[in-house]
């Protein structure tokens, strides 16, 4: 048995095809007539389709946009258990998703087409895969892809033996090609299966050898030592491989976790070659065309090096990428643009992509045919231009949204995924912390309430929703990034006692289901320690990690910092390693050092600290838990530690700043006998004449928790004082 694909056969490969019915594949195509028709599946609604296939009862768009070719495809699914009975035929393998341009020249080219069909009928079992409900079954073919091809795209396309075995793997390729090699390889296996399988045998060895496990000689835990030797040297890999980036010819992305990561590097050591770079990417982003300027989103990448060609999908989890890396740039620049085009993208969202379940996963491409119609300037327009001003009221947005009313819209992926869902519900928290708009946590509230309705049903949680149909058990990514959507929102919610319960319950649910899923065996460690690389989202093993990091300060729960461990492995000499999974980096950064930009939390999440300008002073606002007090800045009791609010400039300049305390109360506590001077519920302290500072500094607020019954550990807790 494949050591690779060991666990993926438990998922793909049926014991027998079993062929629906004529009369049970009419009935279905029959209630999916309208769908088909408004997807241009099918031109007309008196269609009688030639070829109807079992990808009919999908409830992938993708897949079903697949069920009247001659193929006969069936869908990747967990009932598909025990292996291929019939070791007469192969297994085919084809990975896509509903807005992959090259996924439909393929699907016209070759999976339309009798020829094709017939081979494919013949002598494989073809198995269809949607990428975005799937995504460790992804994972490991495009690994495979990267490791024998040099670079990996979609369609990902892979023949394998009927024990599971990789024979062969590839991206899109012409028809002749491919009949070619289905042909060929069809026939070998008839001829001499031994031959093929030896083959498979060579290429499972050369993917096993880059396999990562936990058990592995080569990597270890490394010490908070080894991580601050070797930060220094990952993150000047990251700003090396950023600035690289902009002279090259292309295809170019985001790149949401170096951004972010060298942004807090920013904020760590006030080094403004981090800043400018990042500064520099987003606002040539801004100003082309890979940022829709008239209605606002990011399209996926740029097929070019100079943002002018995009690349024309909009991925739902391209815009919560991209609100996170805009809200942090305004928390700390205060630059009116990044905030308008937060805006102006929360608006695309809810205009394309709002679903009653919960927000669709992207918008194609494609229009009337022709990929990037919808968003192209016609002769004798002009692009808007993009300045310090607000952009969305000019007079060339207008022209061009006029224009775009008499157009056909690209077509929406209605599916709904739970992880790409709650990493929009965390940008959208973040958003509201830098803006401290609360349309923003409403907003969040609202989705977070909706996906935890929809996907959890009793104790099972789920991947994917289309057409009020779920589909697939929730894999440890959902539960991470979902987890990940109900801590943020826990620590916004301090103030309003009953909301920051109800949503730290469900975190602790979220992250105690985590546990769950990981505990079973090494094999389910394993598979998330292999997860990790950074694609278009940050890797999994950073999501799990940072899941468990929050709820083992909320739980000391033996249980999740055993996982960690398990989890934090890493050879930190092998920097170009770290930098392809650049959001662990950042996460073990921000373990050493974690400045925040104008909030904090503290007190294992029963204290929260904000900060904002009131006239010239700086106000650090406090907001506790009932039951939680920090020491005052006078204590009685030399045993506690004062709380000390303390201003660091990045020229450390001189200038003496009044910090002016509340008036403490006194108040006796269980774990002393002489009442101790305390700060309780809400309050402030003020940085009086802050302004005189004229630039970004560190505000360092050193406390004490307790609660009535004990006293933590001294925290020290770092925050960004910004001036506009």
């Amino acid at each position: 048995m494949s050591l690779v694909f060991t666990t993926l056969l438990a998922v793909i490969t049926p014991t027998e095809v079993v062929a629906v019915s004529s009369a049970a594949k009419i009935k279905s195509f029959e209630s999916q007539k309208q769908w088909l028709f408004d997807n241009q599946v099918i031109q007309n609604l008196q269609t009688k389709p030639k070829f109807i296939n079992e990808l009919i009862d999908s409830d992938s768009p993708y897949l079903l946009s697949h069920a009247l070719q001659p193929i006969n495809w069936v869908e990747w699914n967990e009932q598909l258990k025990s292996g291929v009975a019939d070791k007469s035929k192969l297994i085919f393998i084809s990975i896509g998703y509903s807005t992959c341009h090259w996924c439909h020249v393929m699907a016209q080219e070759s999976f339309d087409s009798l020829e094709v069909a017939e081979l494919l009928n013949e002598s494989y079992i073809s198995v269809k895969v949607d990428r975005e409900q799937w995504p460790l079954v992804d994972n490991h073919f495009k690994s495979a892809l990267e490791l024998l091809k040099g670079e990996a795209g979609w369609p990902i396309n892979a023949i394998l033996t009927p024990n599971g075995q990789l024979v062969w793997v590839d991206s899109y390729i012409d028809k002749a090609k491919f009949i070619k090699t289905i042909k060929g390889l069809g026939r070998r296996w008839q001829s001499n299966p031994t031959q093929v399988s030896q083959v498979a045998k060579r290429v499972e060895q050369q993917l096993a050898a880059n396999l990562l496990t936990i058990s592995s000689d080569k990597l270890a835990r490394a010490s908070k030592s080894d991580w601050r030797k070797a930060l220094p040297s990952i993150h000047q890999a990251a700003v090396k491989a950023l600035s690289d980036e902009q002279s090259r010819p292309g295809p170019r992305f985001f790149r949401e976790p170096w951004t972010l990561g060298l942004l807090e590097e920013y904020l760590r050591t006030f080094d403004s070659e981090y800043l400018q770079l990042v500064q520099d990417h987003l606002n040539a982003i801004i100003v082309s065309p890979t940022y829709d300027a008239v209605e606002g989103g990011f399209h996926r990448y740029a097929v070019d090096g100079n943002w002018q060609k995009p690349h024309y999908e909009k991925m739902l989890y391209t815009q919560a990428s991209m609100l996170k890396v805009l809200a942090k740039l305004y928390s700390i620049t205060l630059n009116d643009k990044y905030r308008i085009a937060i805006e102006q993208t929360h608006d695309w969202v809810n205009q394309w992509l709002k679903q009653d379940t919960g927000l669709a996963s992207a918008v194609s491409a494609l229009s009337s045919g022709v990929e990037g119609a919808y968003y192209q300037v016609p002769y004798g327009y002009k692009r808007p231009i993009i300045s310090e001003q607000d952009w969305r009221k000019s007079p060339e947005v207008e022209t061009l949204k006029e224009h775009r009313r008499h157009l056909d819209k690209p077509l929406v992926d209605e599916k709904v995924l739970l992880n790409w869902n709650s990493m929009y519900g965390v940008g959208l928290v973040e958003a509201y912390v830098a803006t401290n708009q609360q349309a923003y946590l409403n907003a969040a509230r609202q989705l977070a309430n909706s996906l935890w309705h929809t996907f959890k049903r009793q104790d099972t949680l789920y991947r994917s929703e289309f057409s009020q149909r779920m589909s697939i058990v929730a894999q440890p990514e959902d539960v991470a990034w979902f987890a990940l959507l109900y801590i943020h929102l826990s620590e916004q919610t301090i103030s309003d006692a009953n909301t920051h319960q109800k949503m730290q319950t469900r975190a602790n649910w979220l992250v105690e289901k985590l546990v769950s899923m990981l505990d079973k065996d090494e094999d389910s460690i394993s598979s998330v320690a292999n997860l990790n690389r950074d694609e278009e989202i940050p890797s999994t093993r950073s999501a799990v990690l940072e899941a468990l990091f929050f709820g083992y300060k909320q739980t000391k729960s033996v249980s999740m910092k055993q996982l960690s461990k398990q989890l934090d492995i890493a050879d930190t000499t092998e920097v170009e390693t770290l930098v392809s999974e650049y959001s662990y980096a950042r996460f073990k950064a921000n373990e050493l050092k974690r400045v925040h930009t104008n909030y904090a939390r503290f007190a294992n999440g029963n204290g929260r600290i904000s900060l904002s300008m009131q006239g010239p002073d700086l106000v650090a606002k406090f907001a506790m838990n009932p039951g939680w007090h920090i020491n005052a800045n006078l204590v009685s009791n030399k045993r506690y530690l004062a709380t000390v609010v303390e201003v660091d400039t990045p020229q450390q300049q001189n200038i003496p700043l009044s910090i002016v305390f509340p008036e403490s109360l006194k108040k006796h506590l269980a774990f002393d006998e002489v009442p101790l001077n305390l700060f309780e519920n809400k309050f402030e302290v003020i940085v009086s004449d802050y302004t005189a500072v004229q630039q970004p500094s560190i505000v360092s607020i050193q406390l004490q928790a307790c609660s009535d019954s004990l006293c933590l550990l001294p925290e020290k807790v770092y925050l960004l004082g910004t001036v506009r």
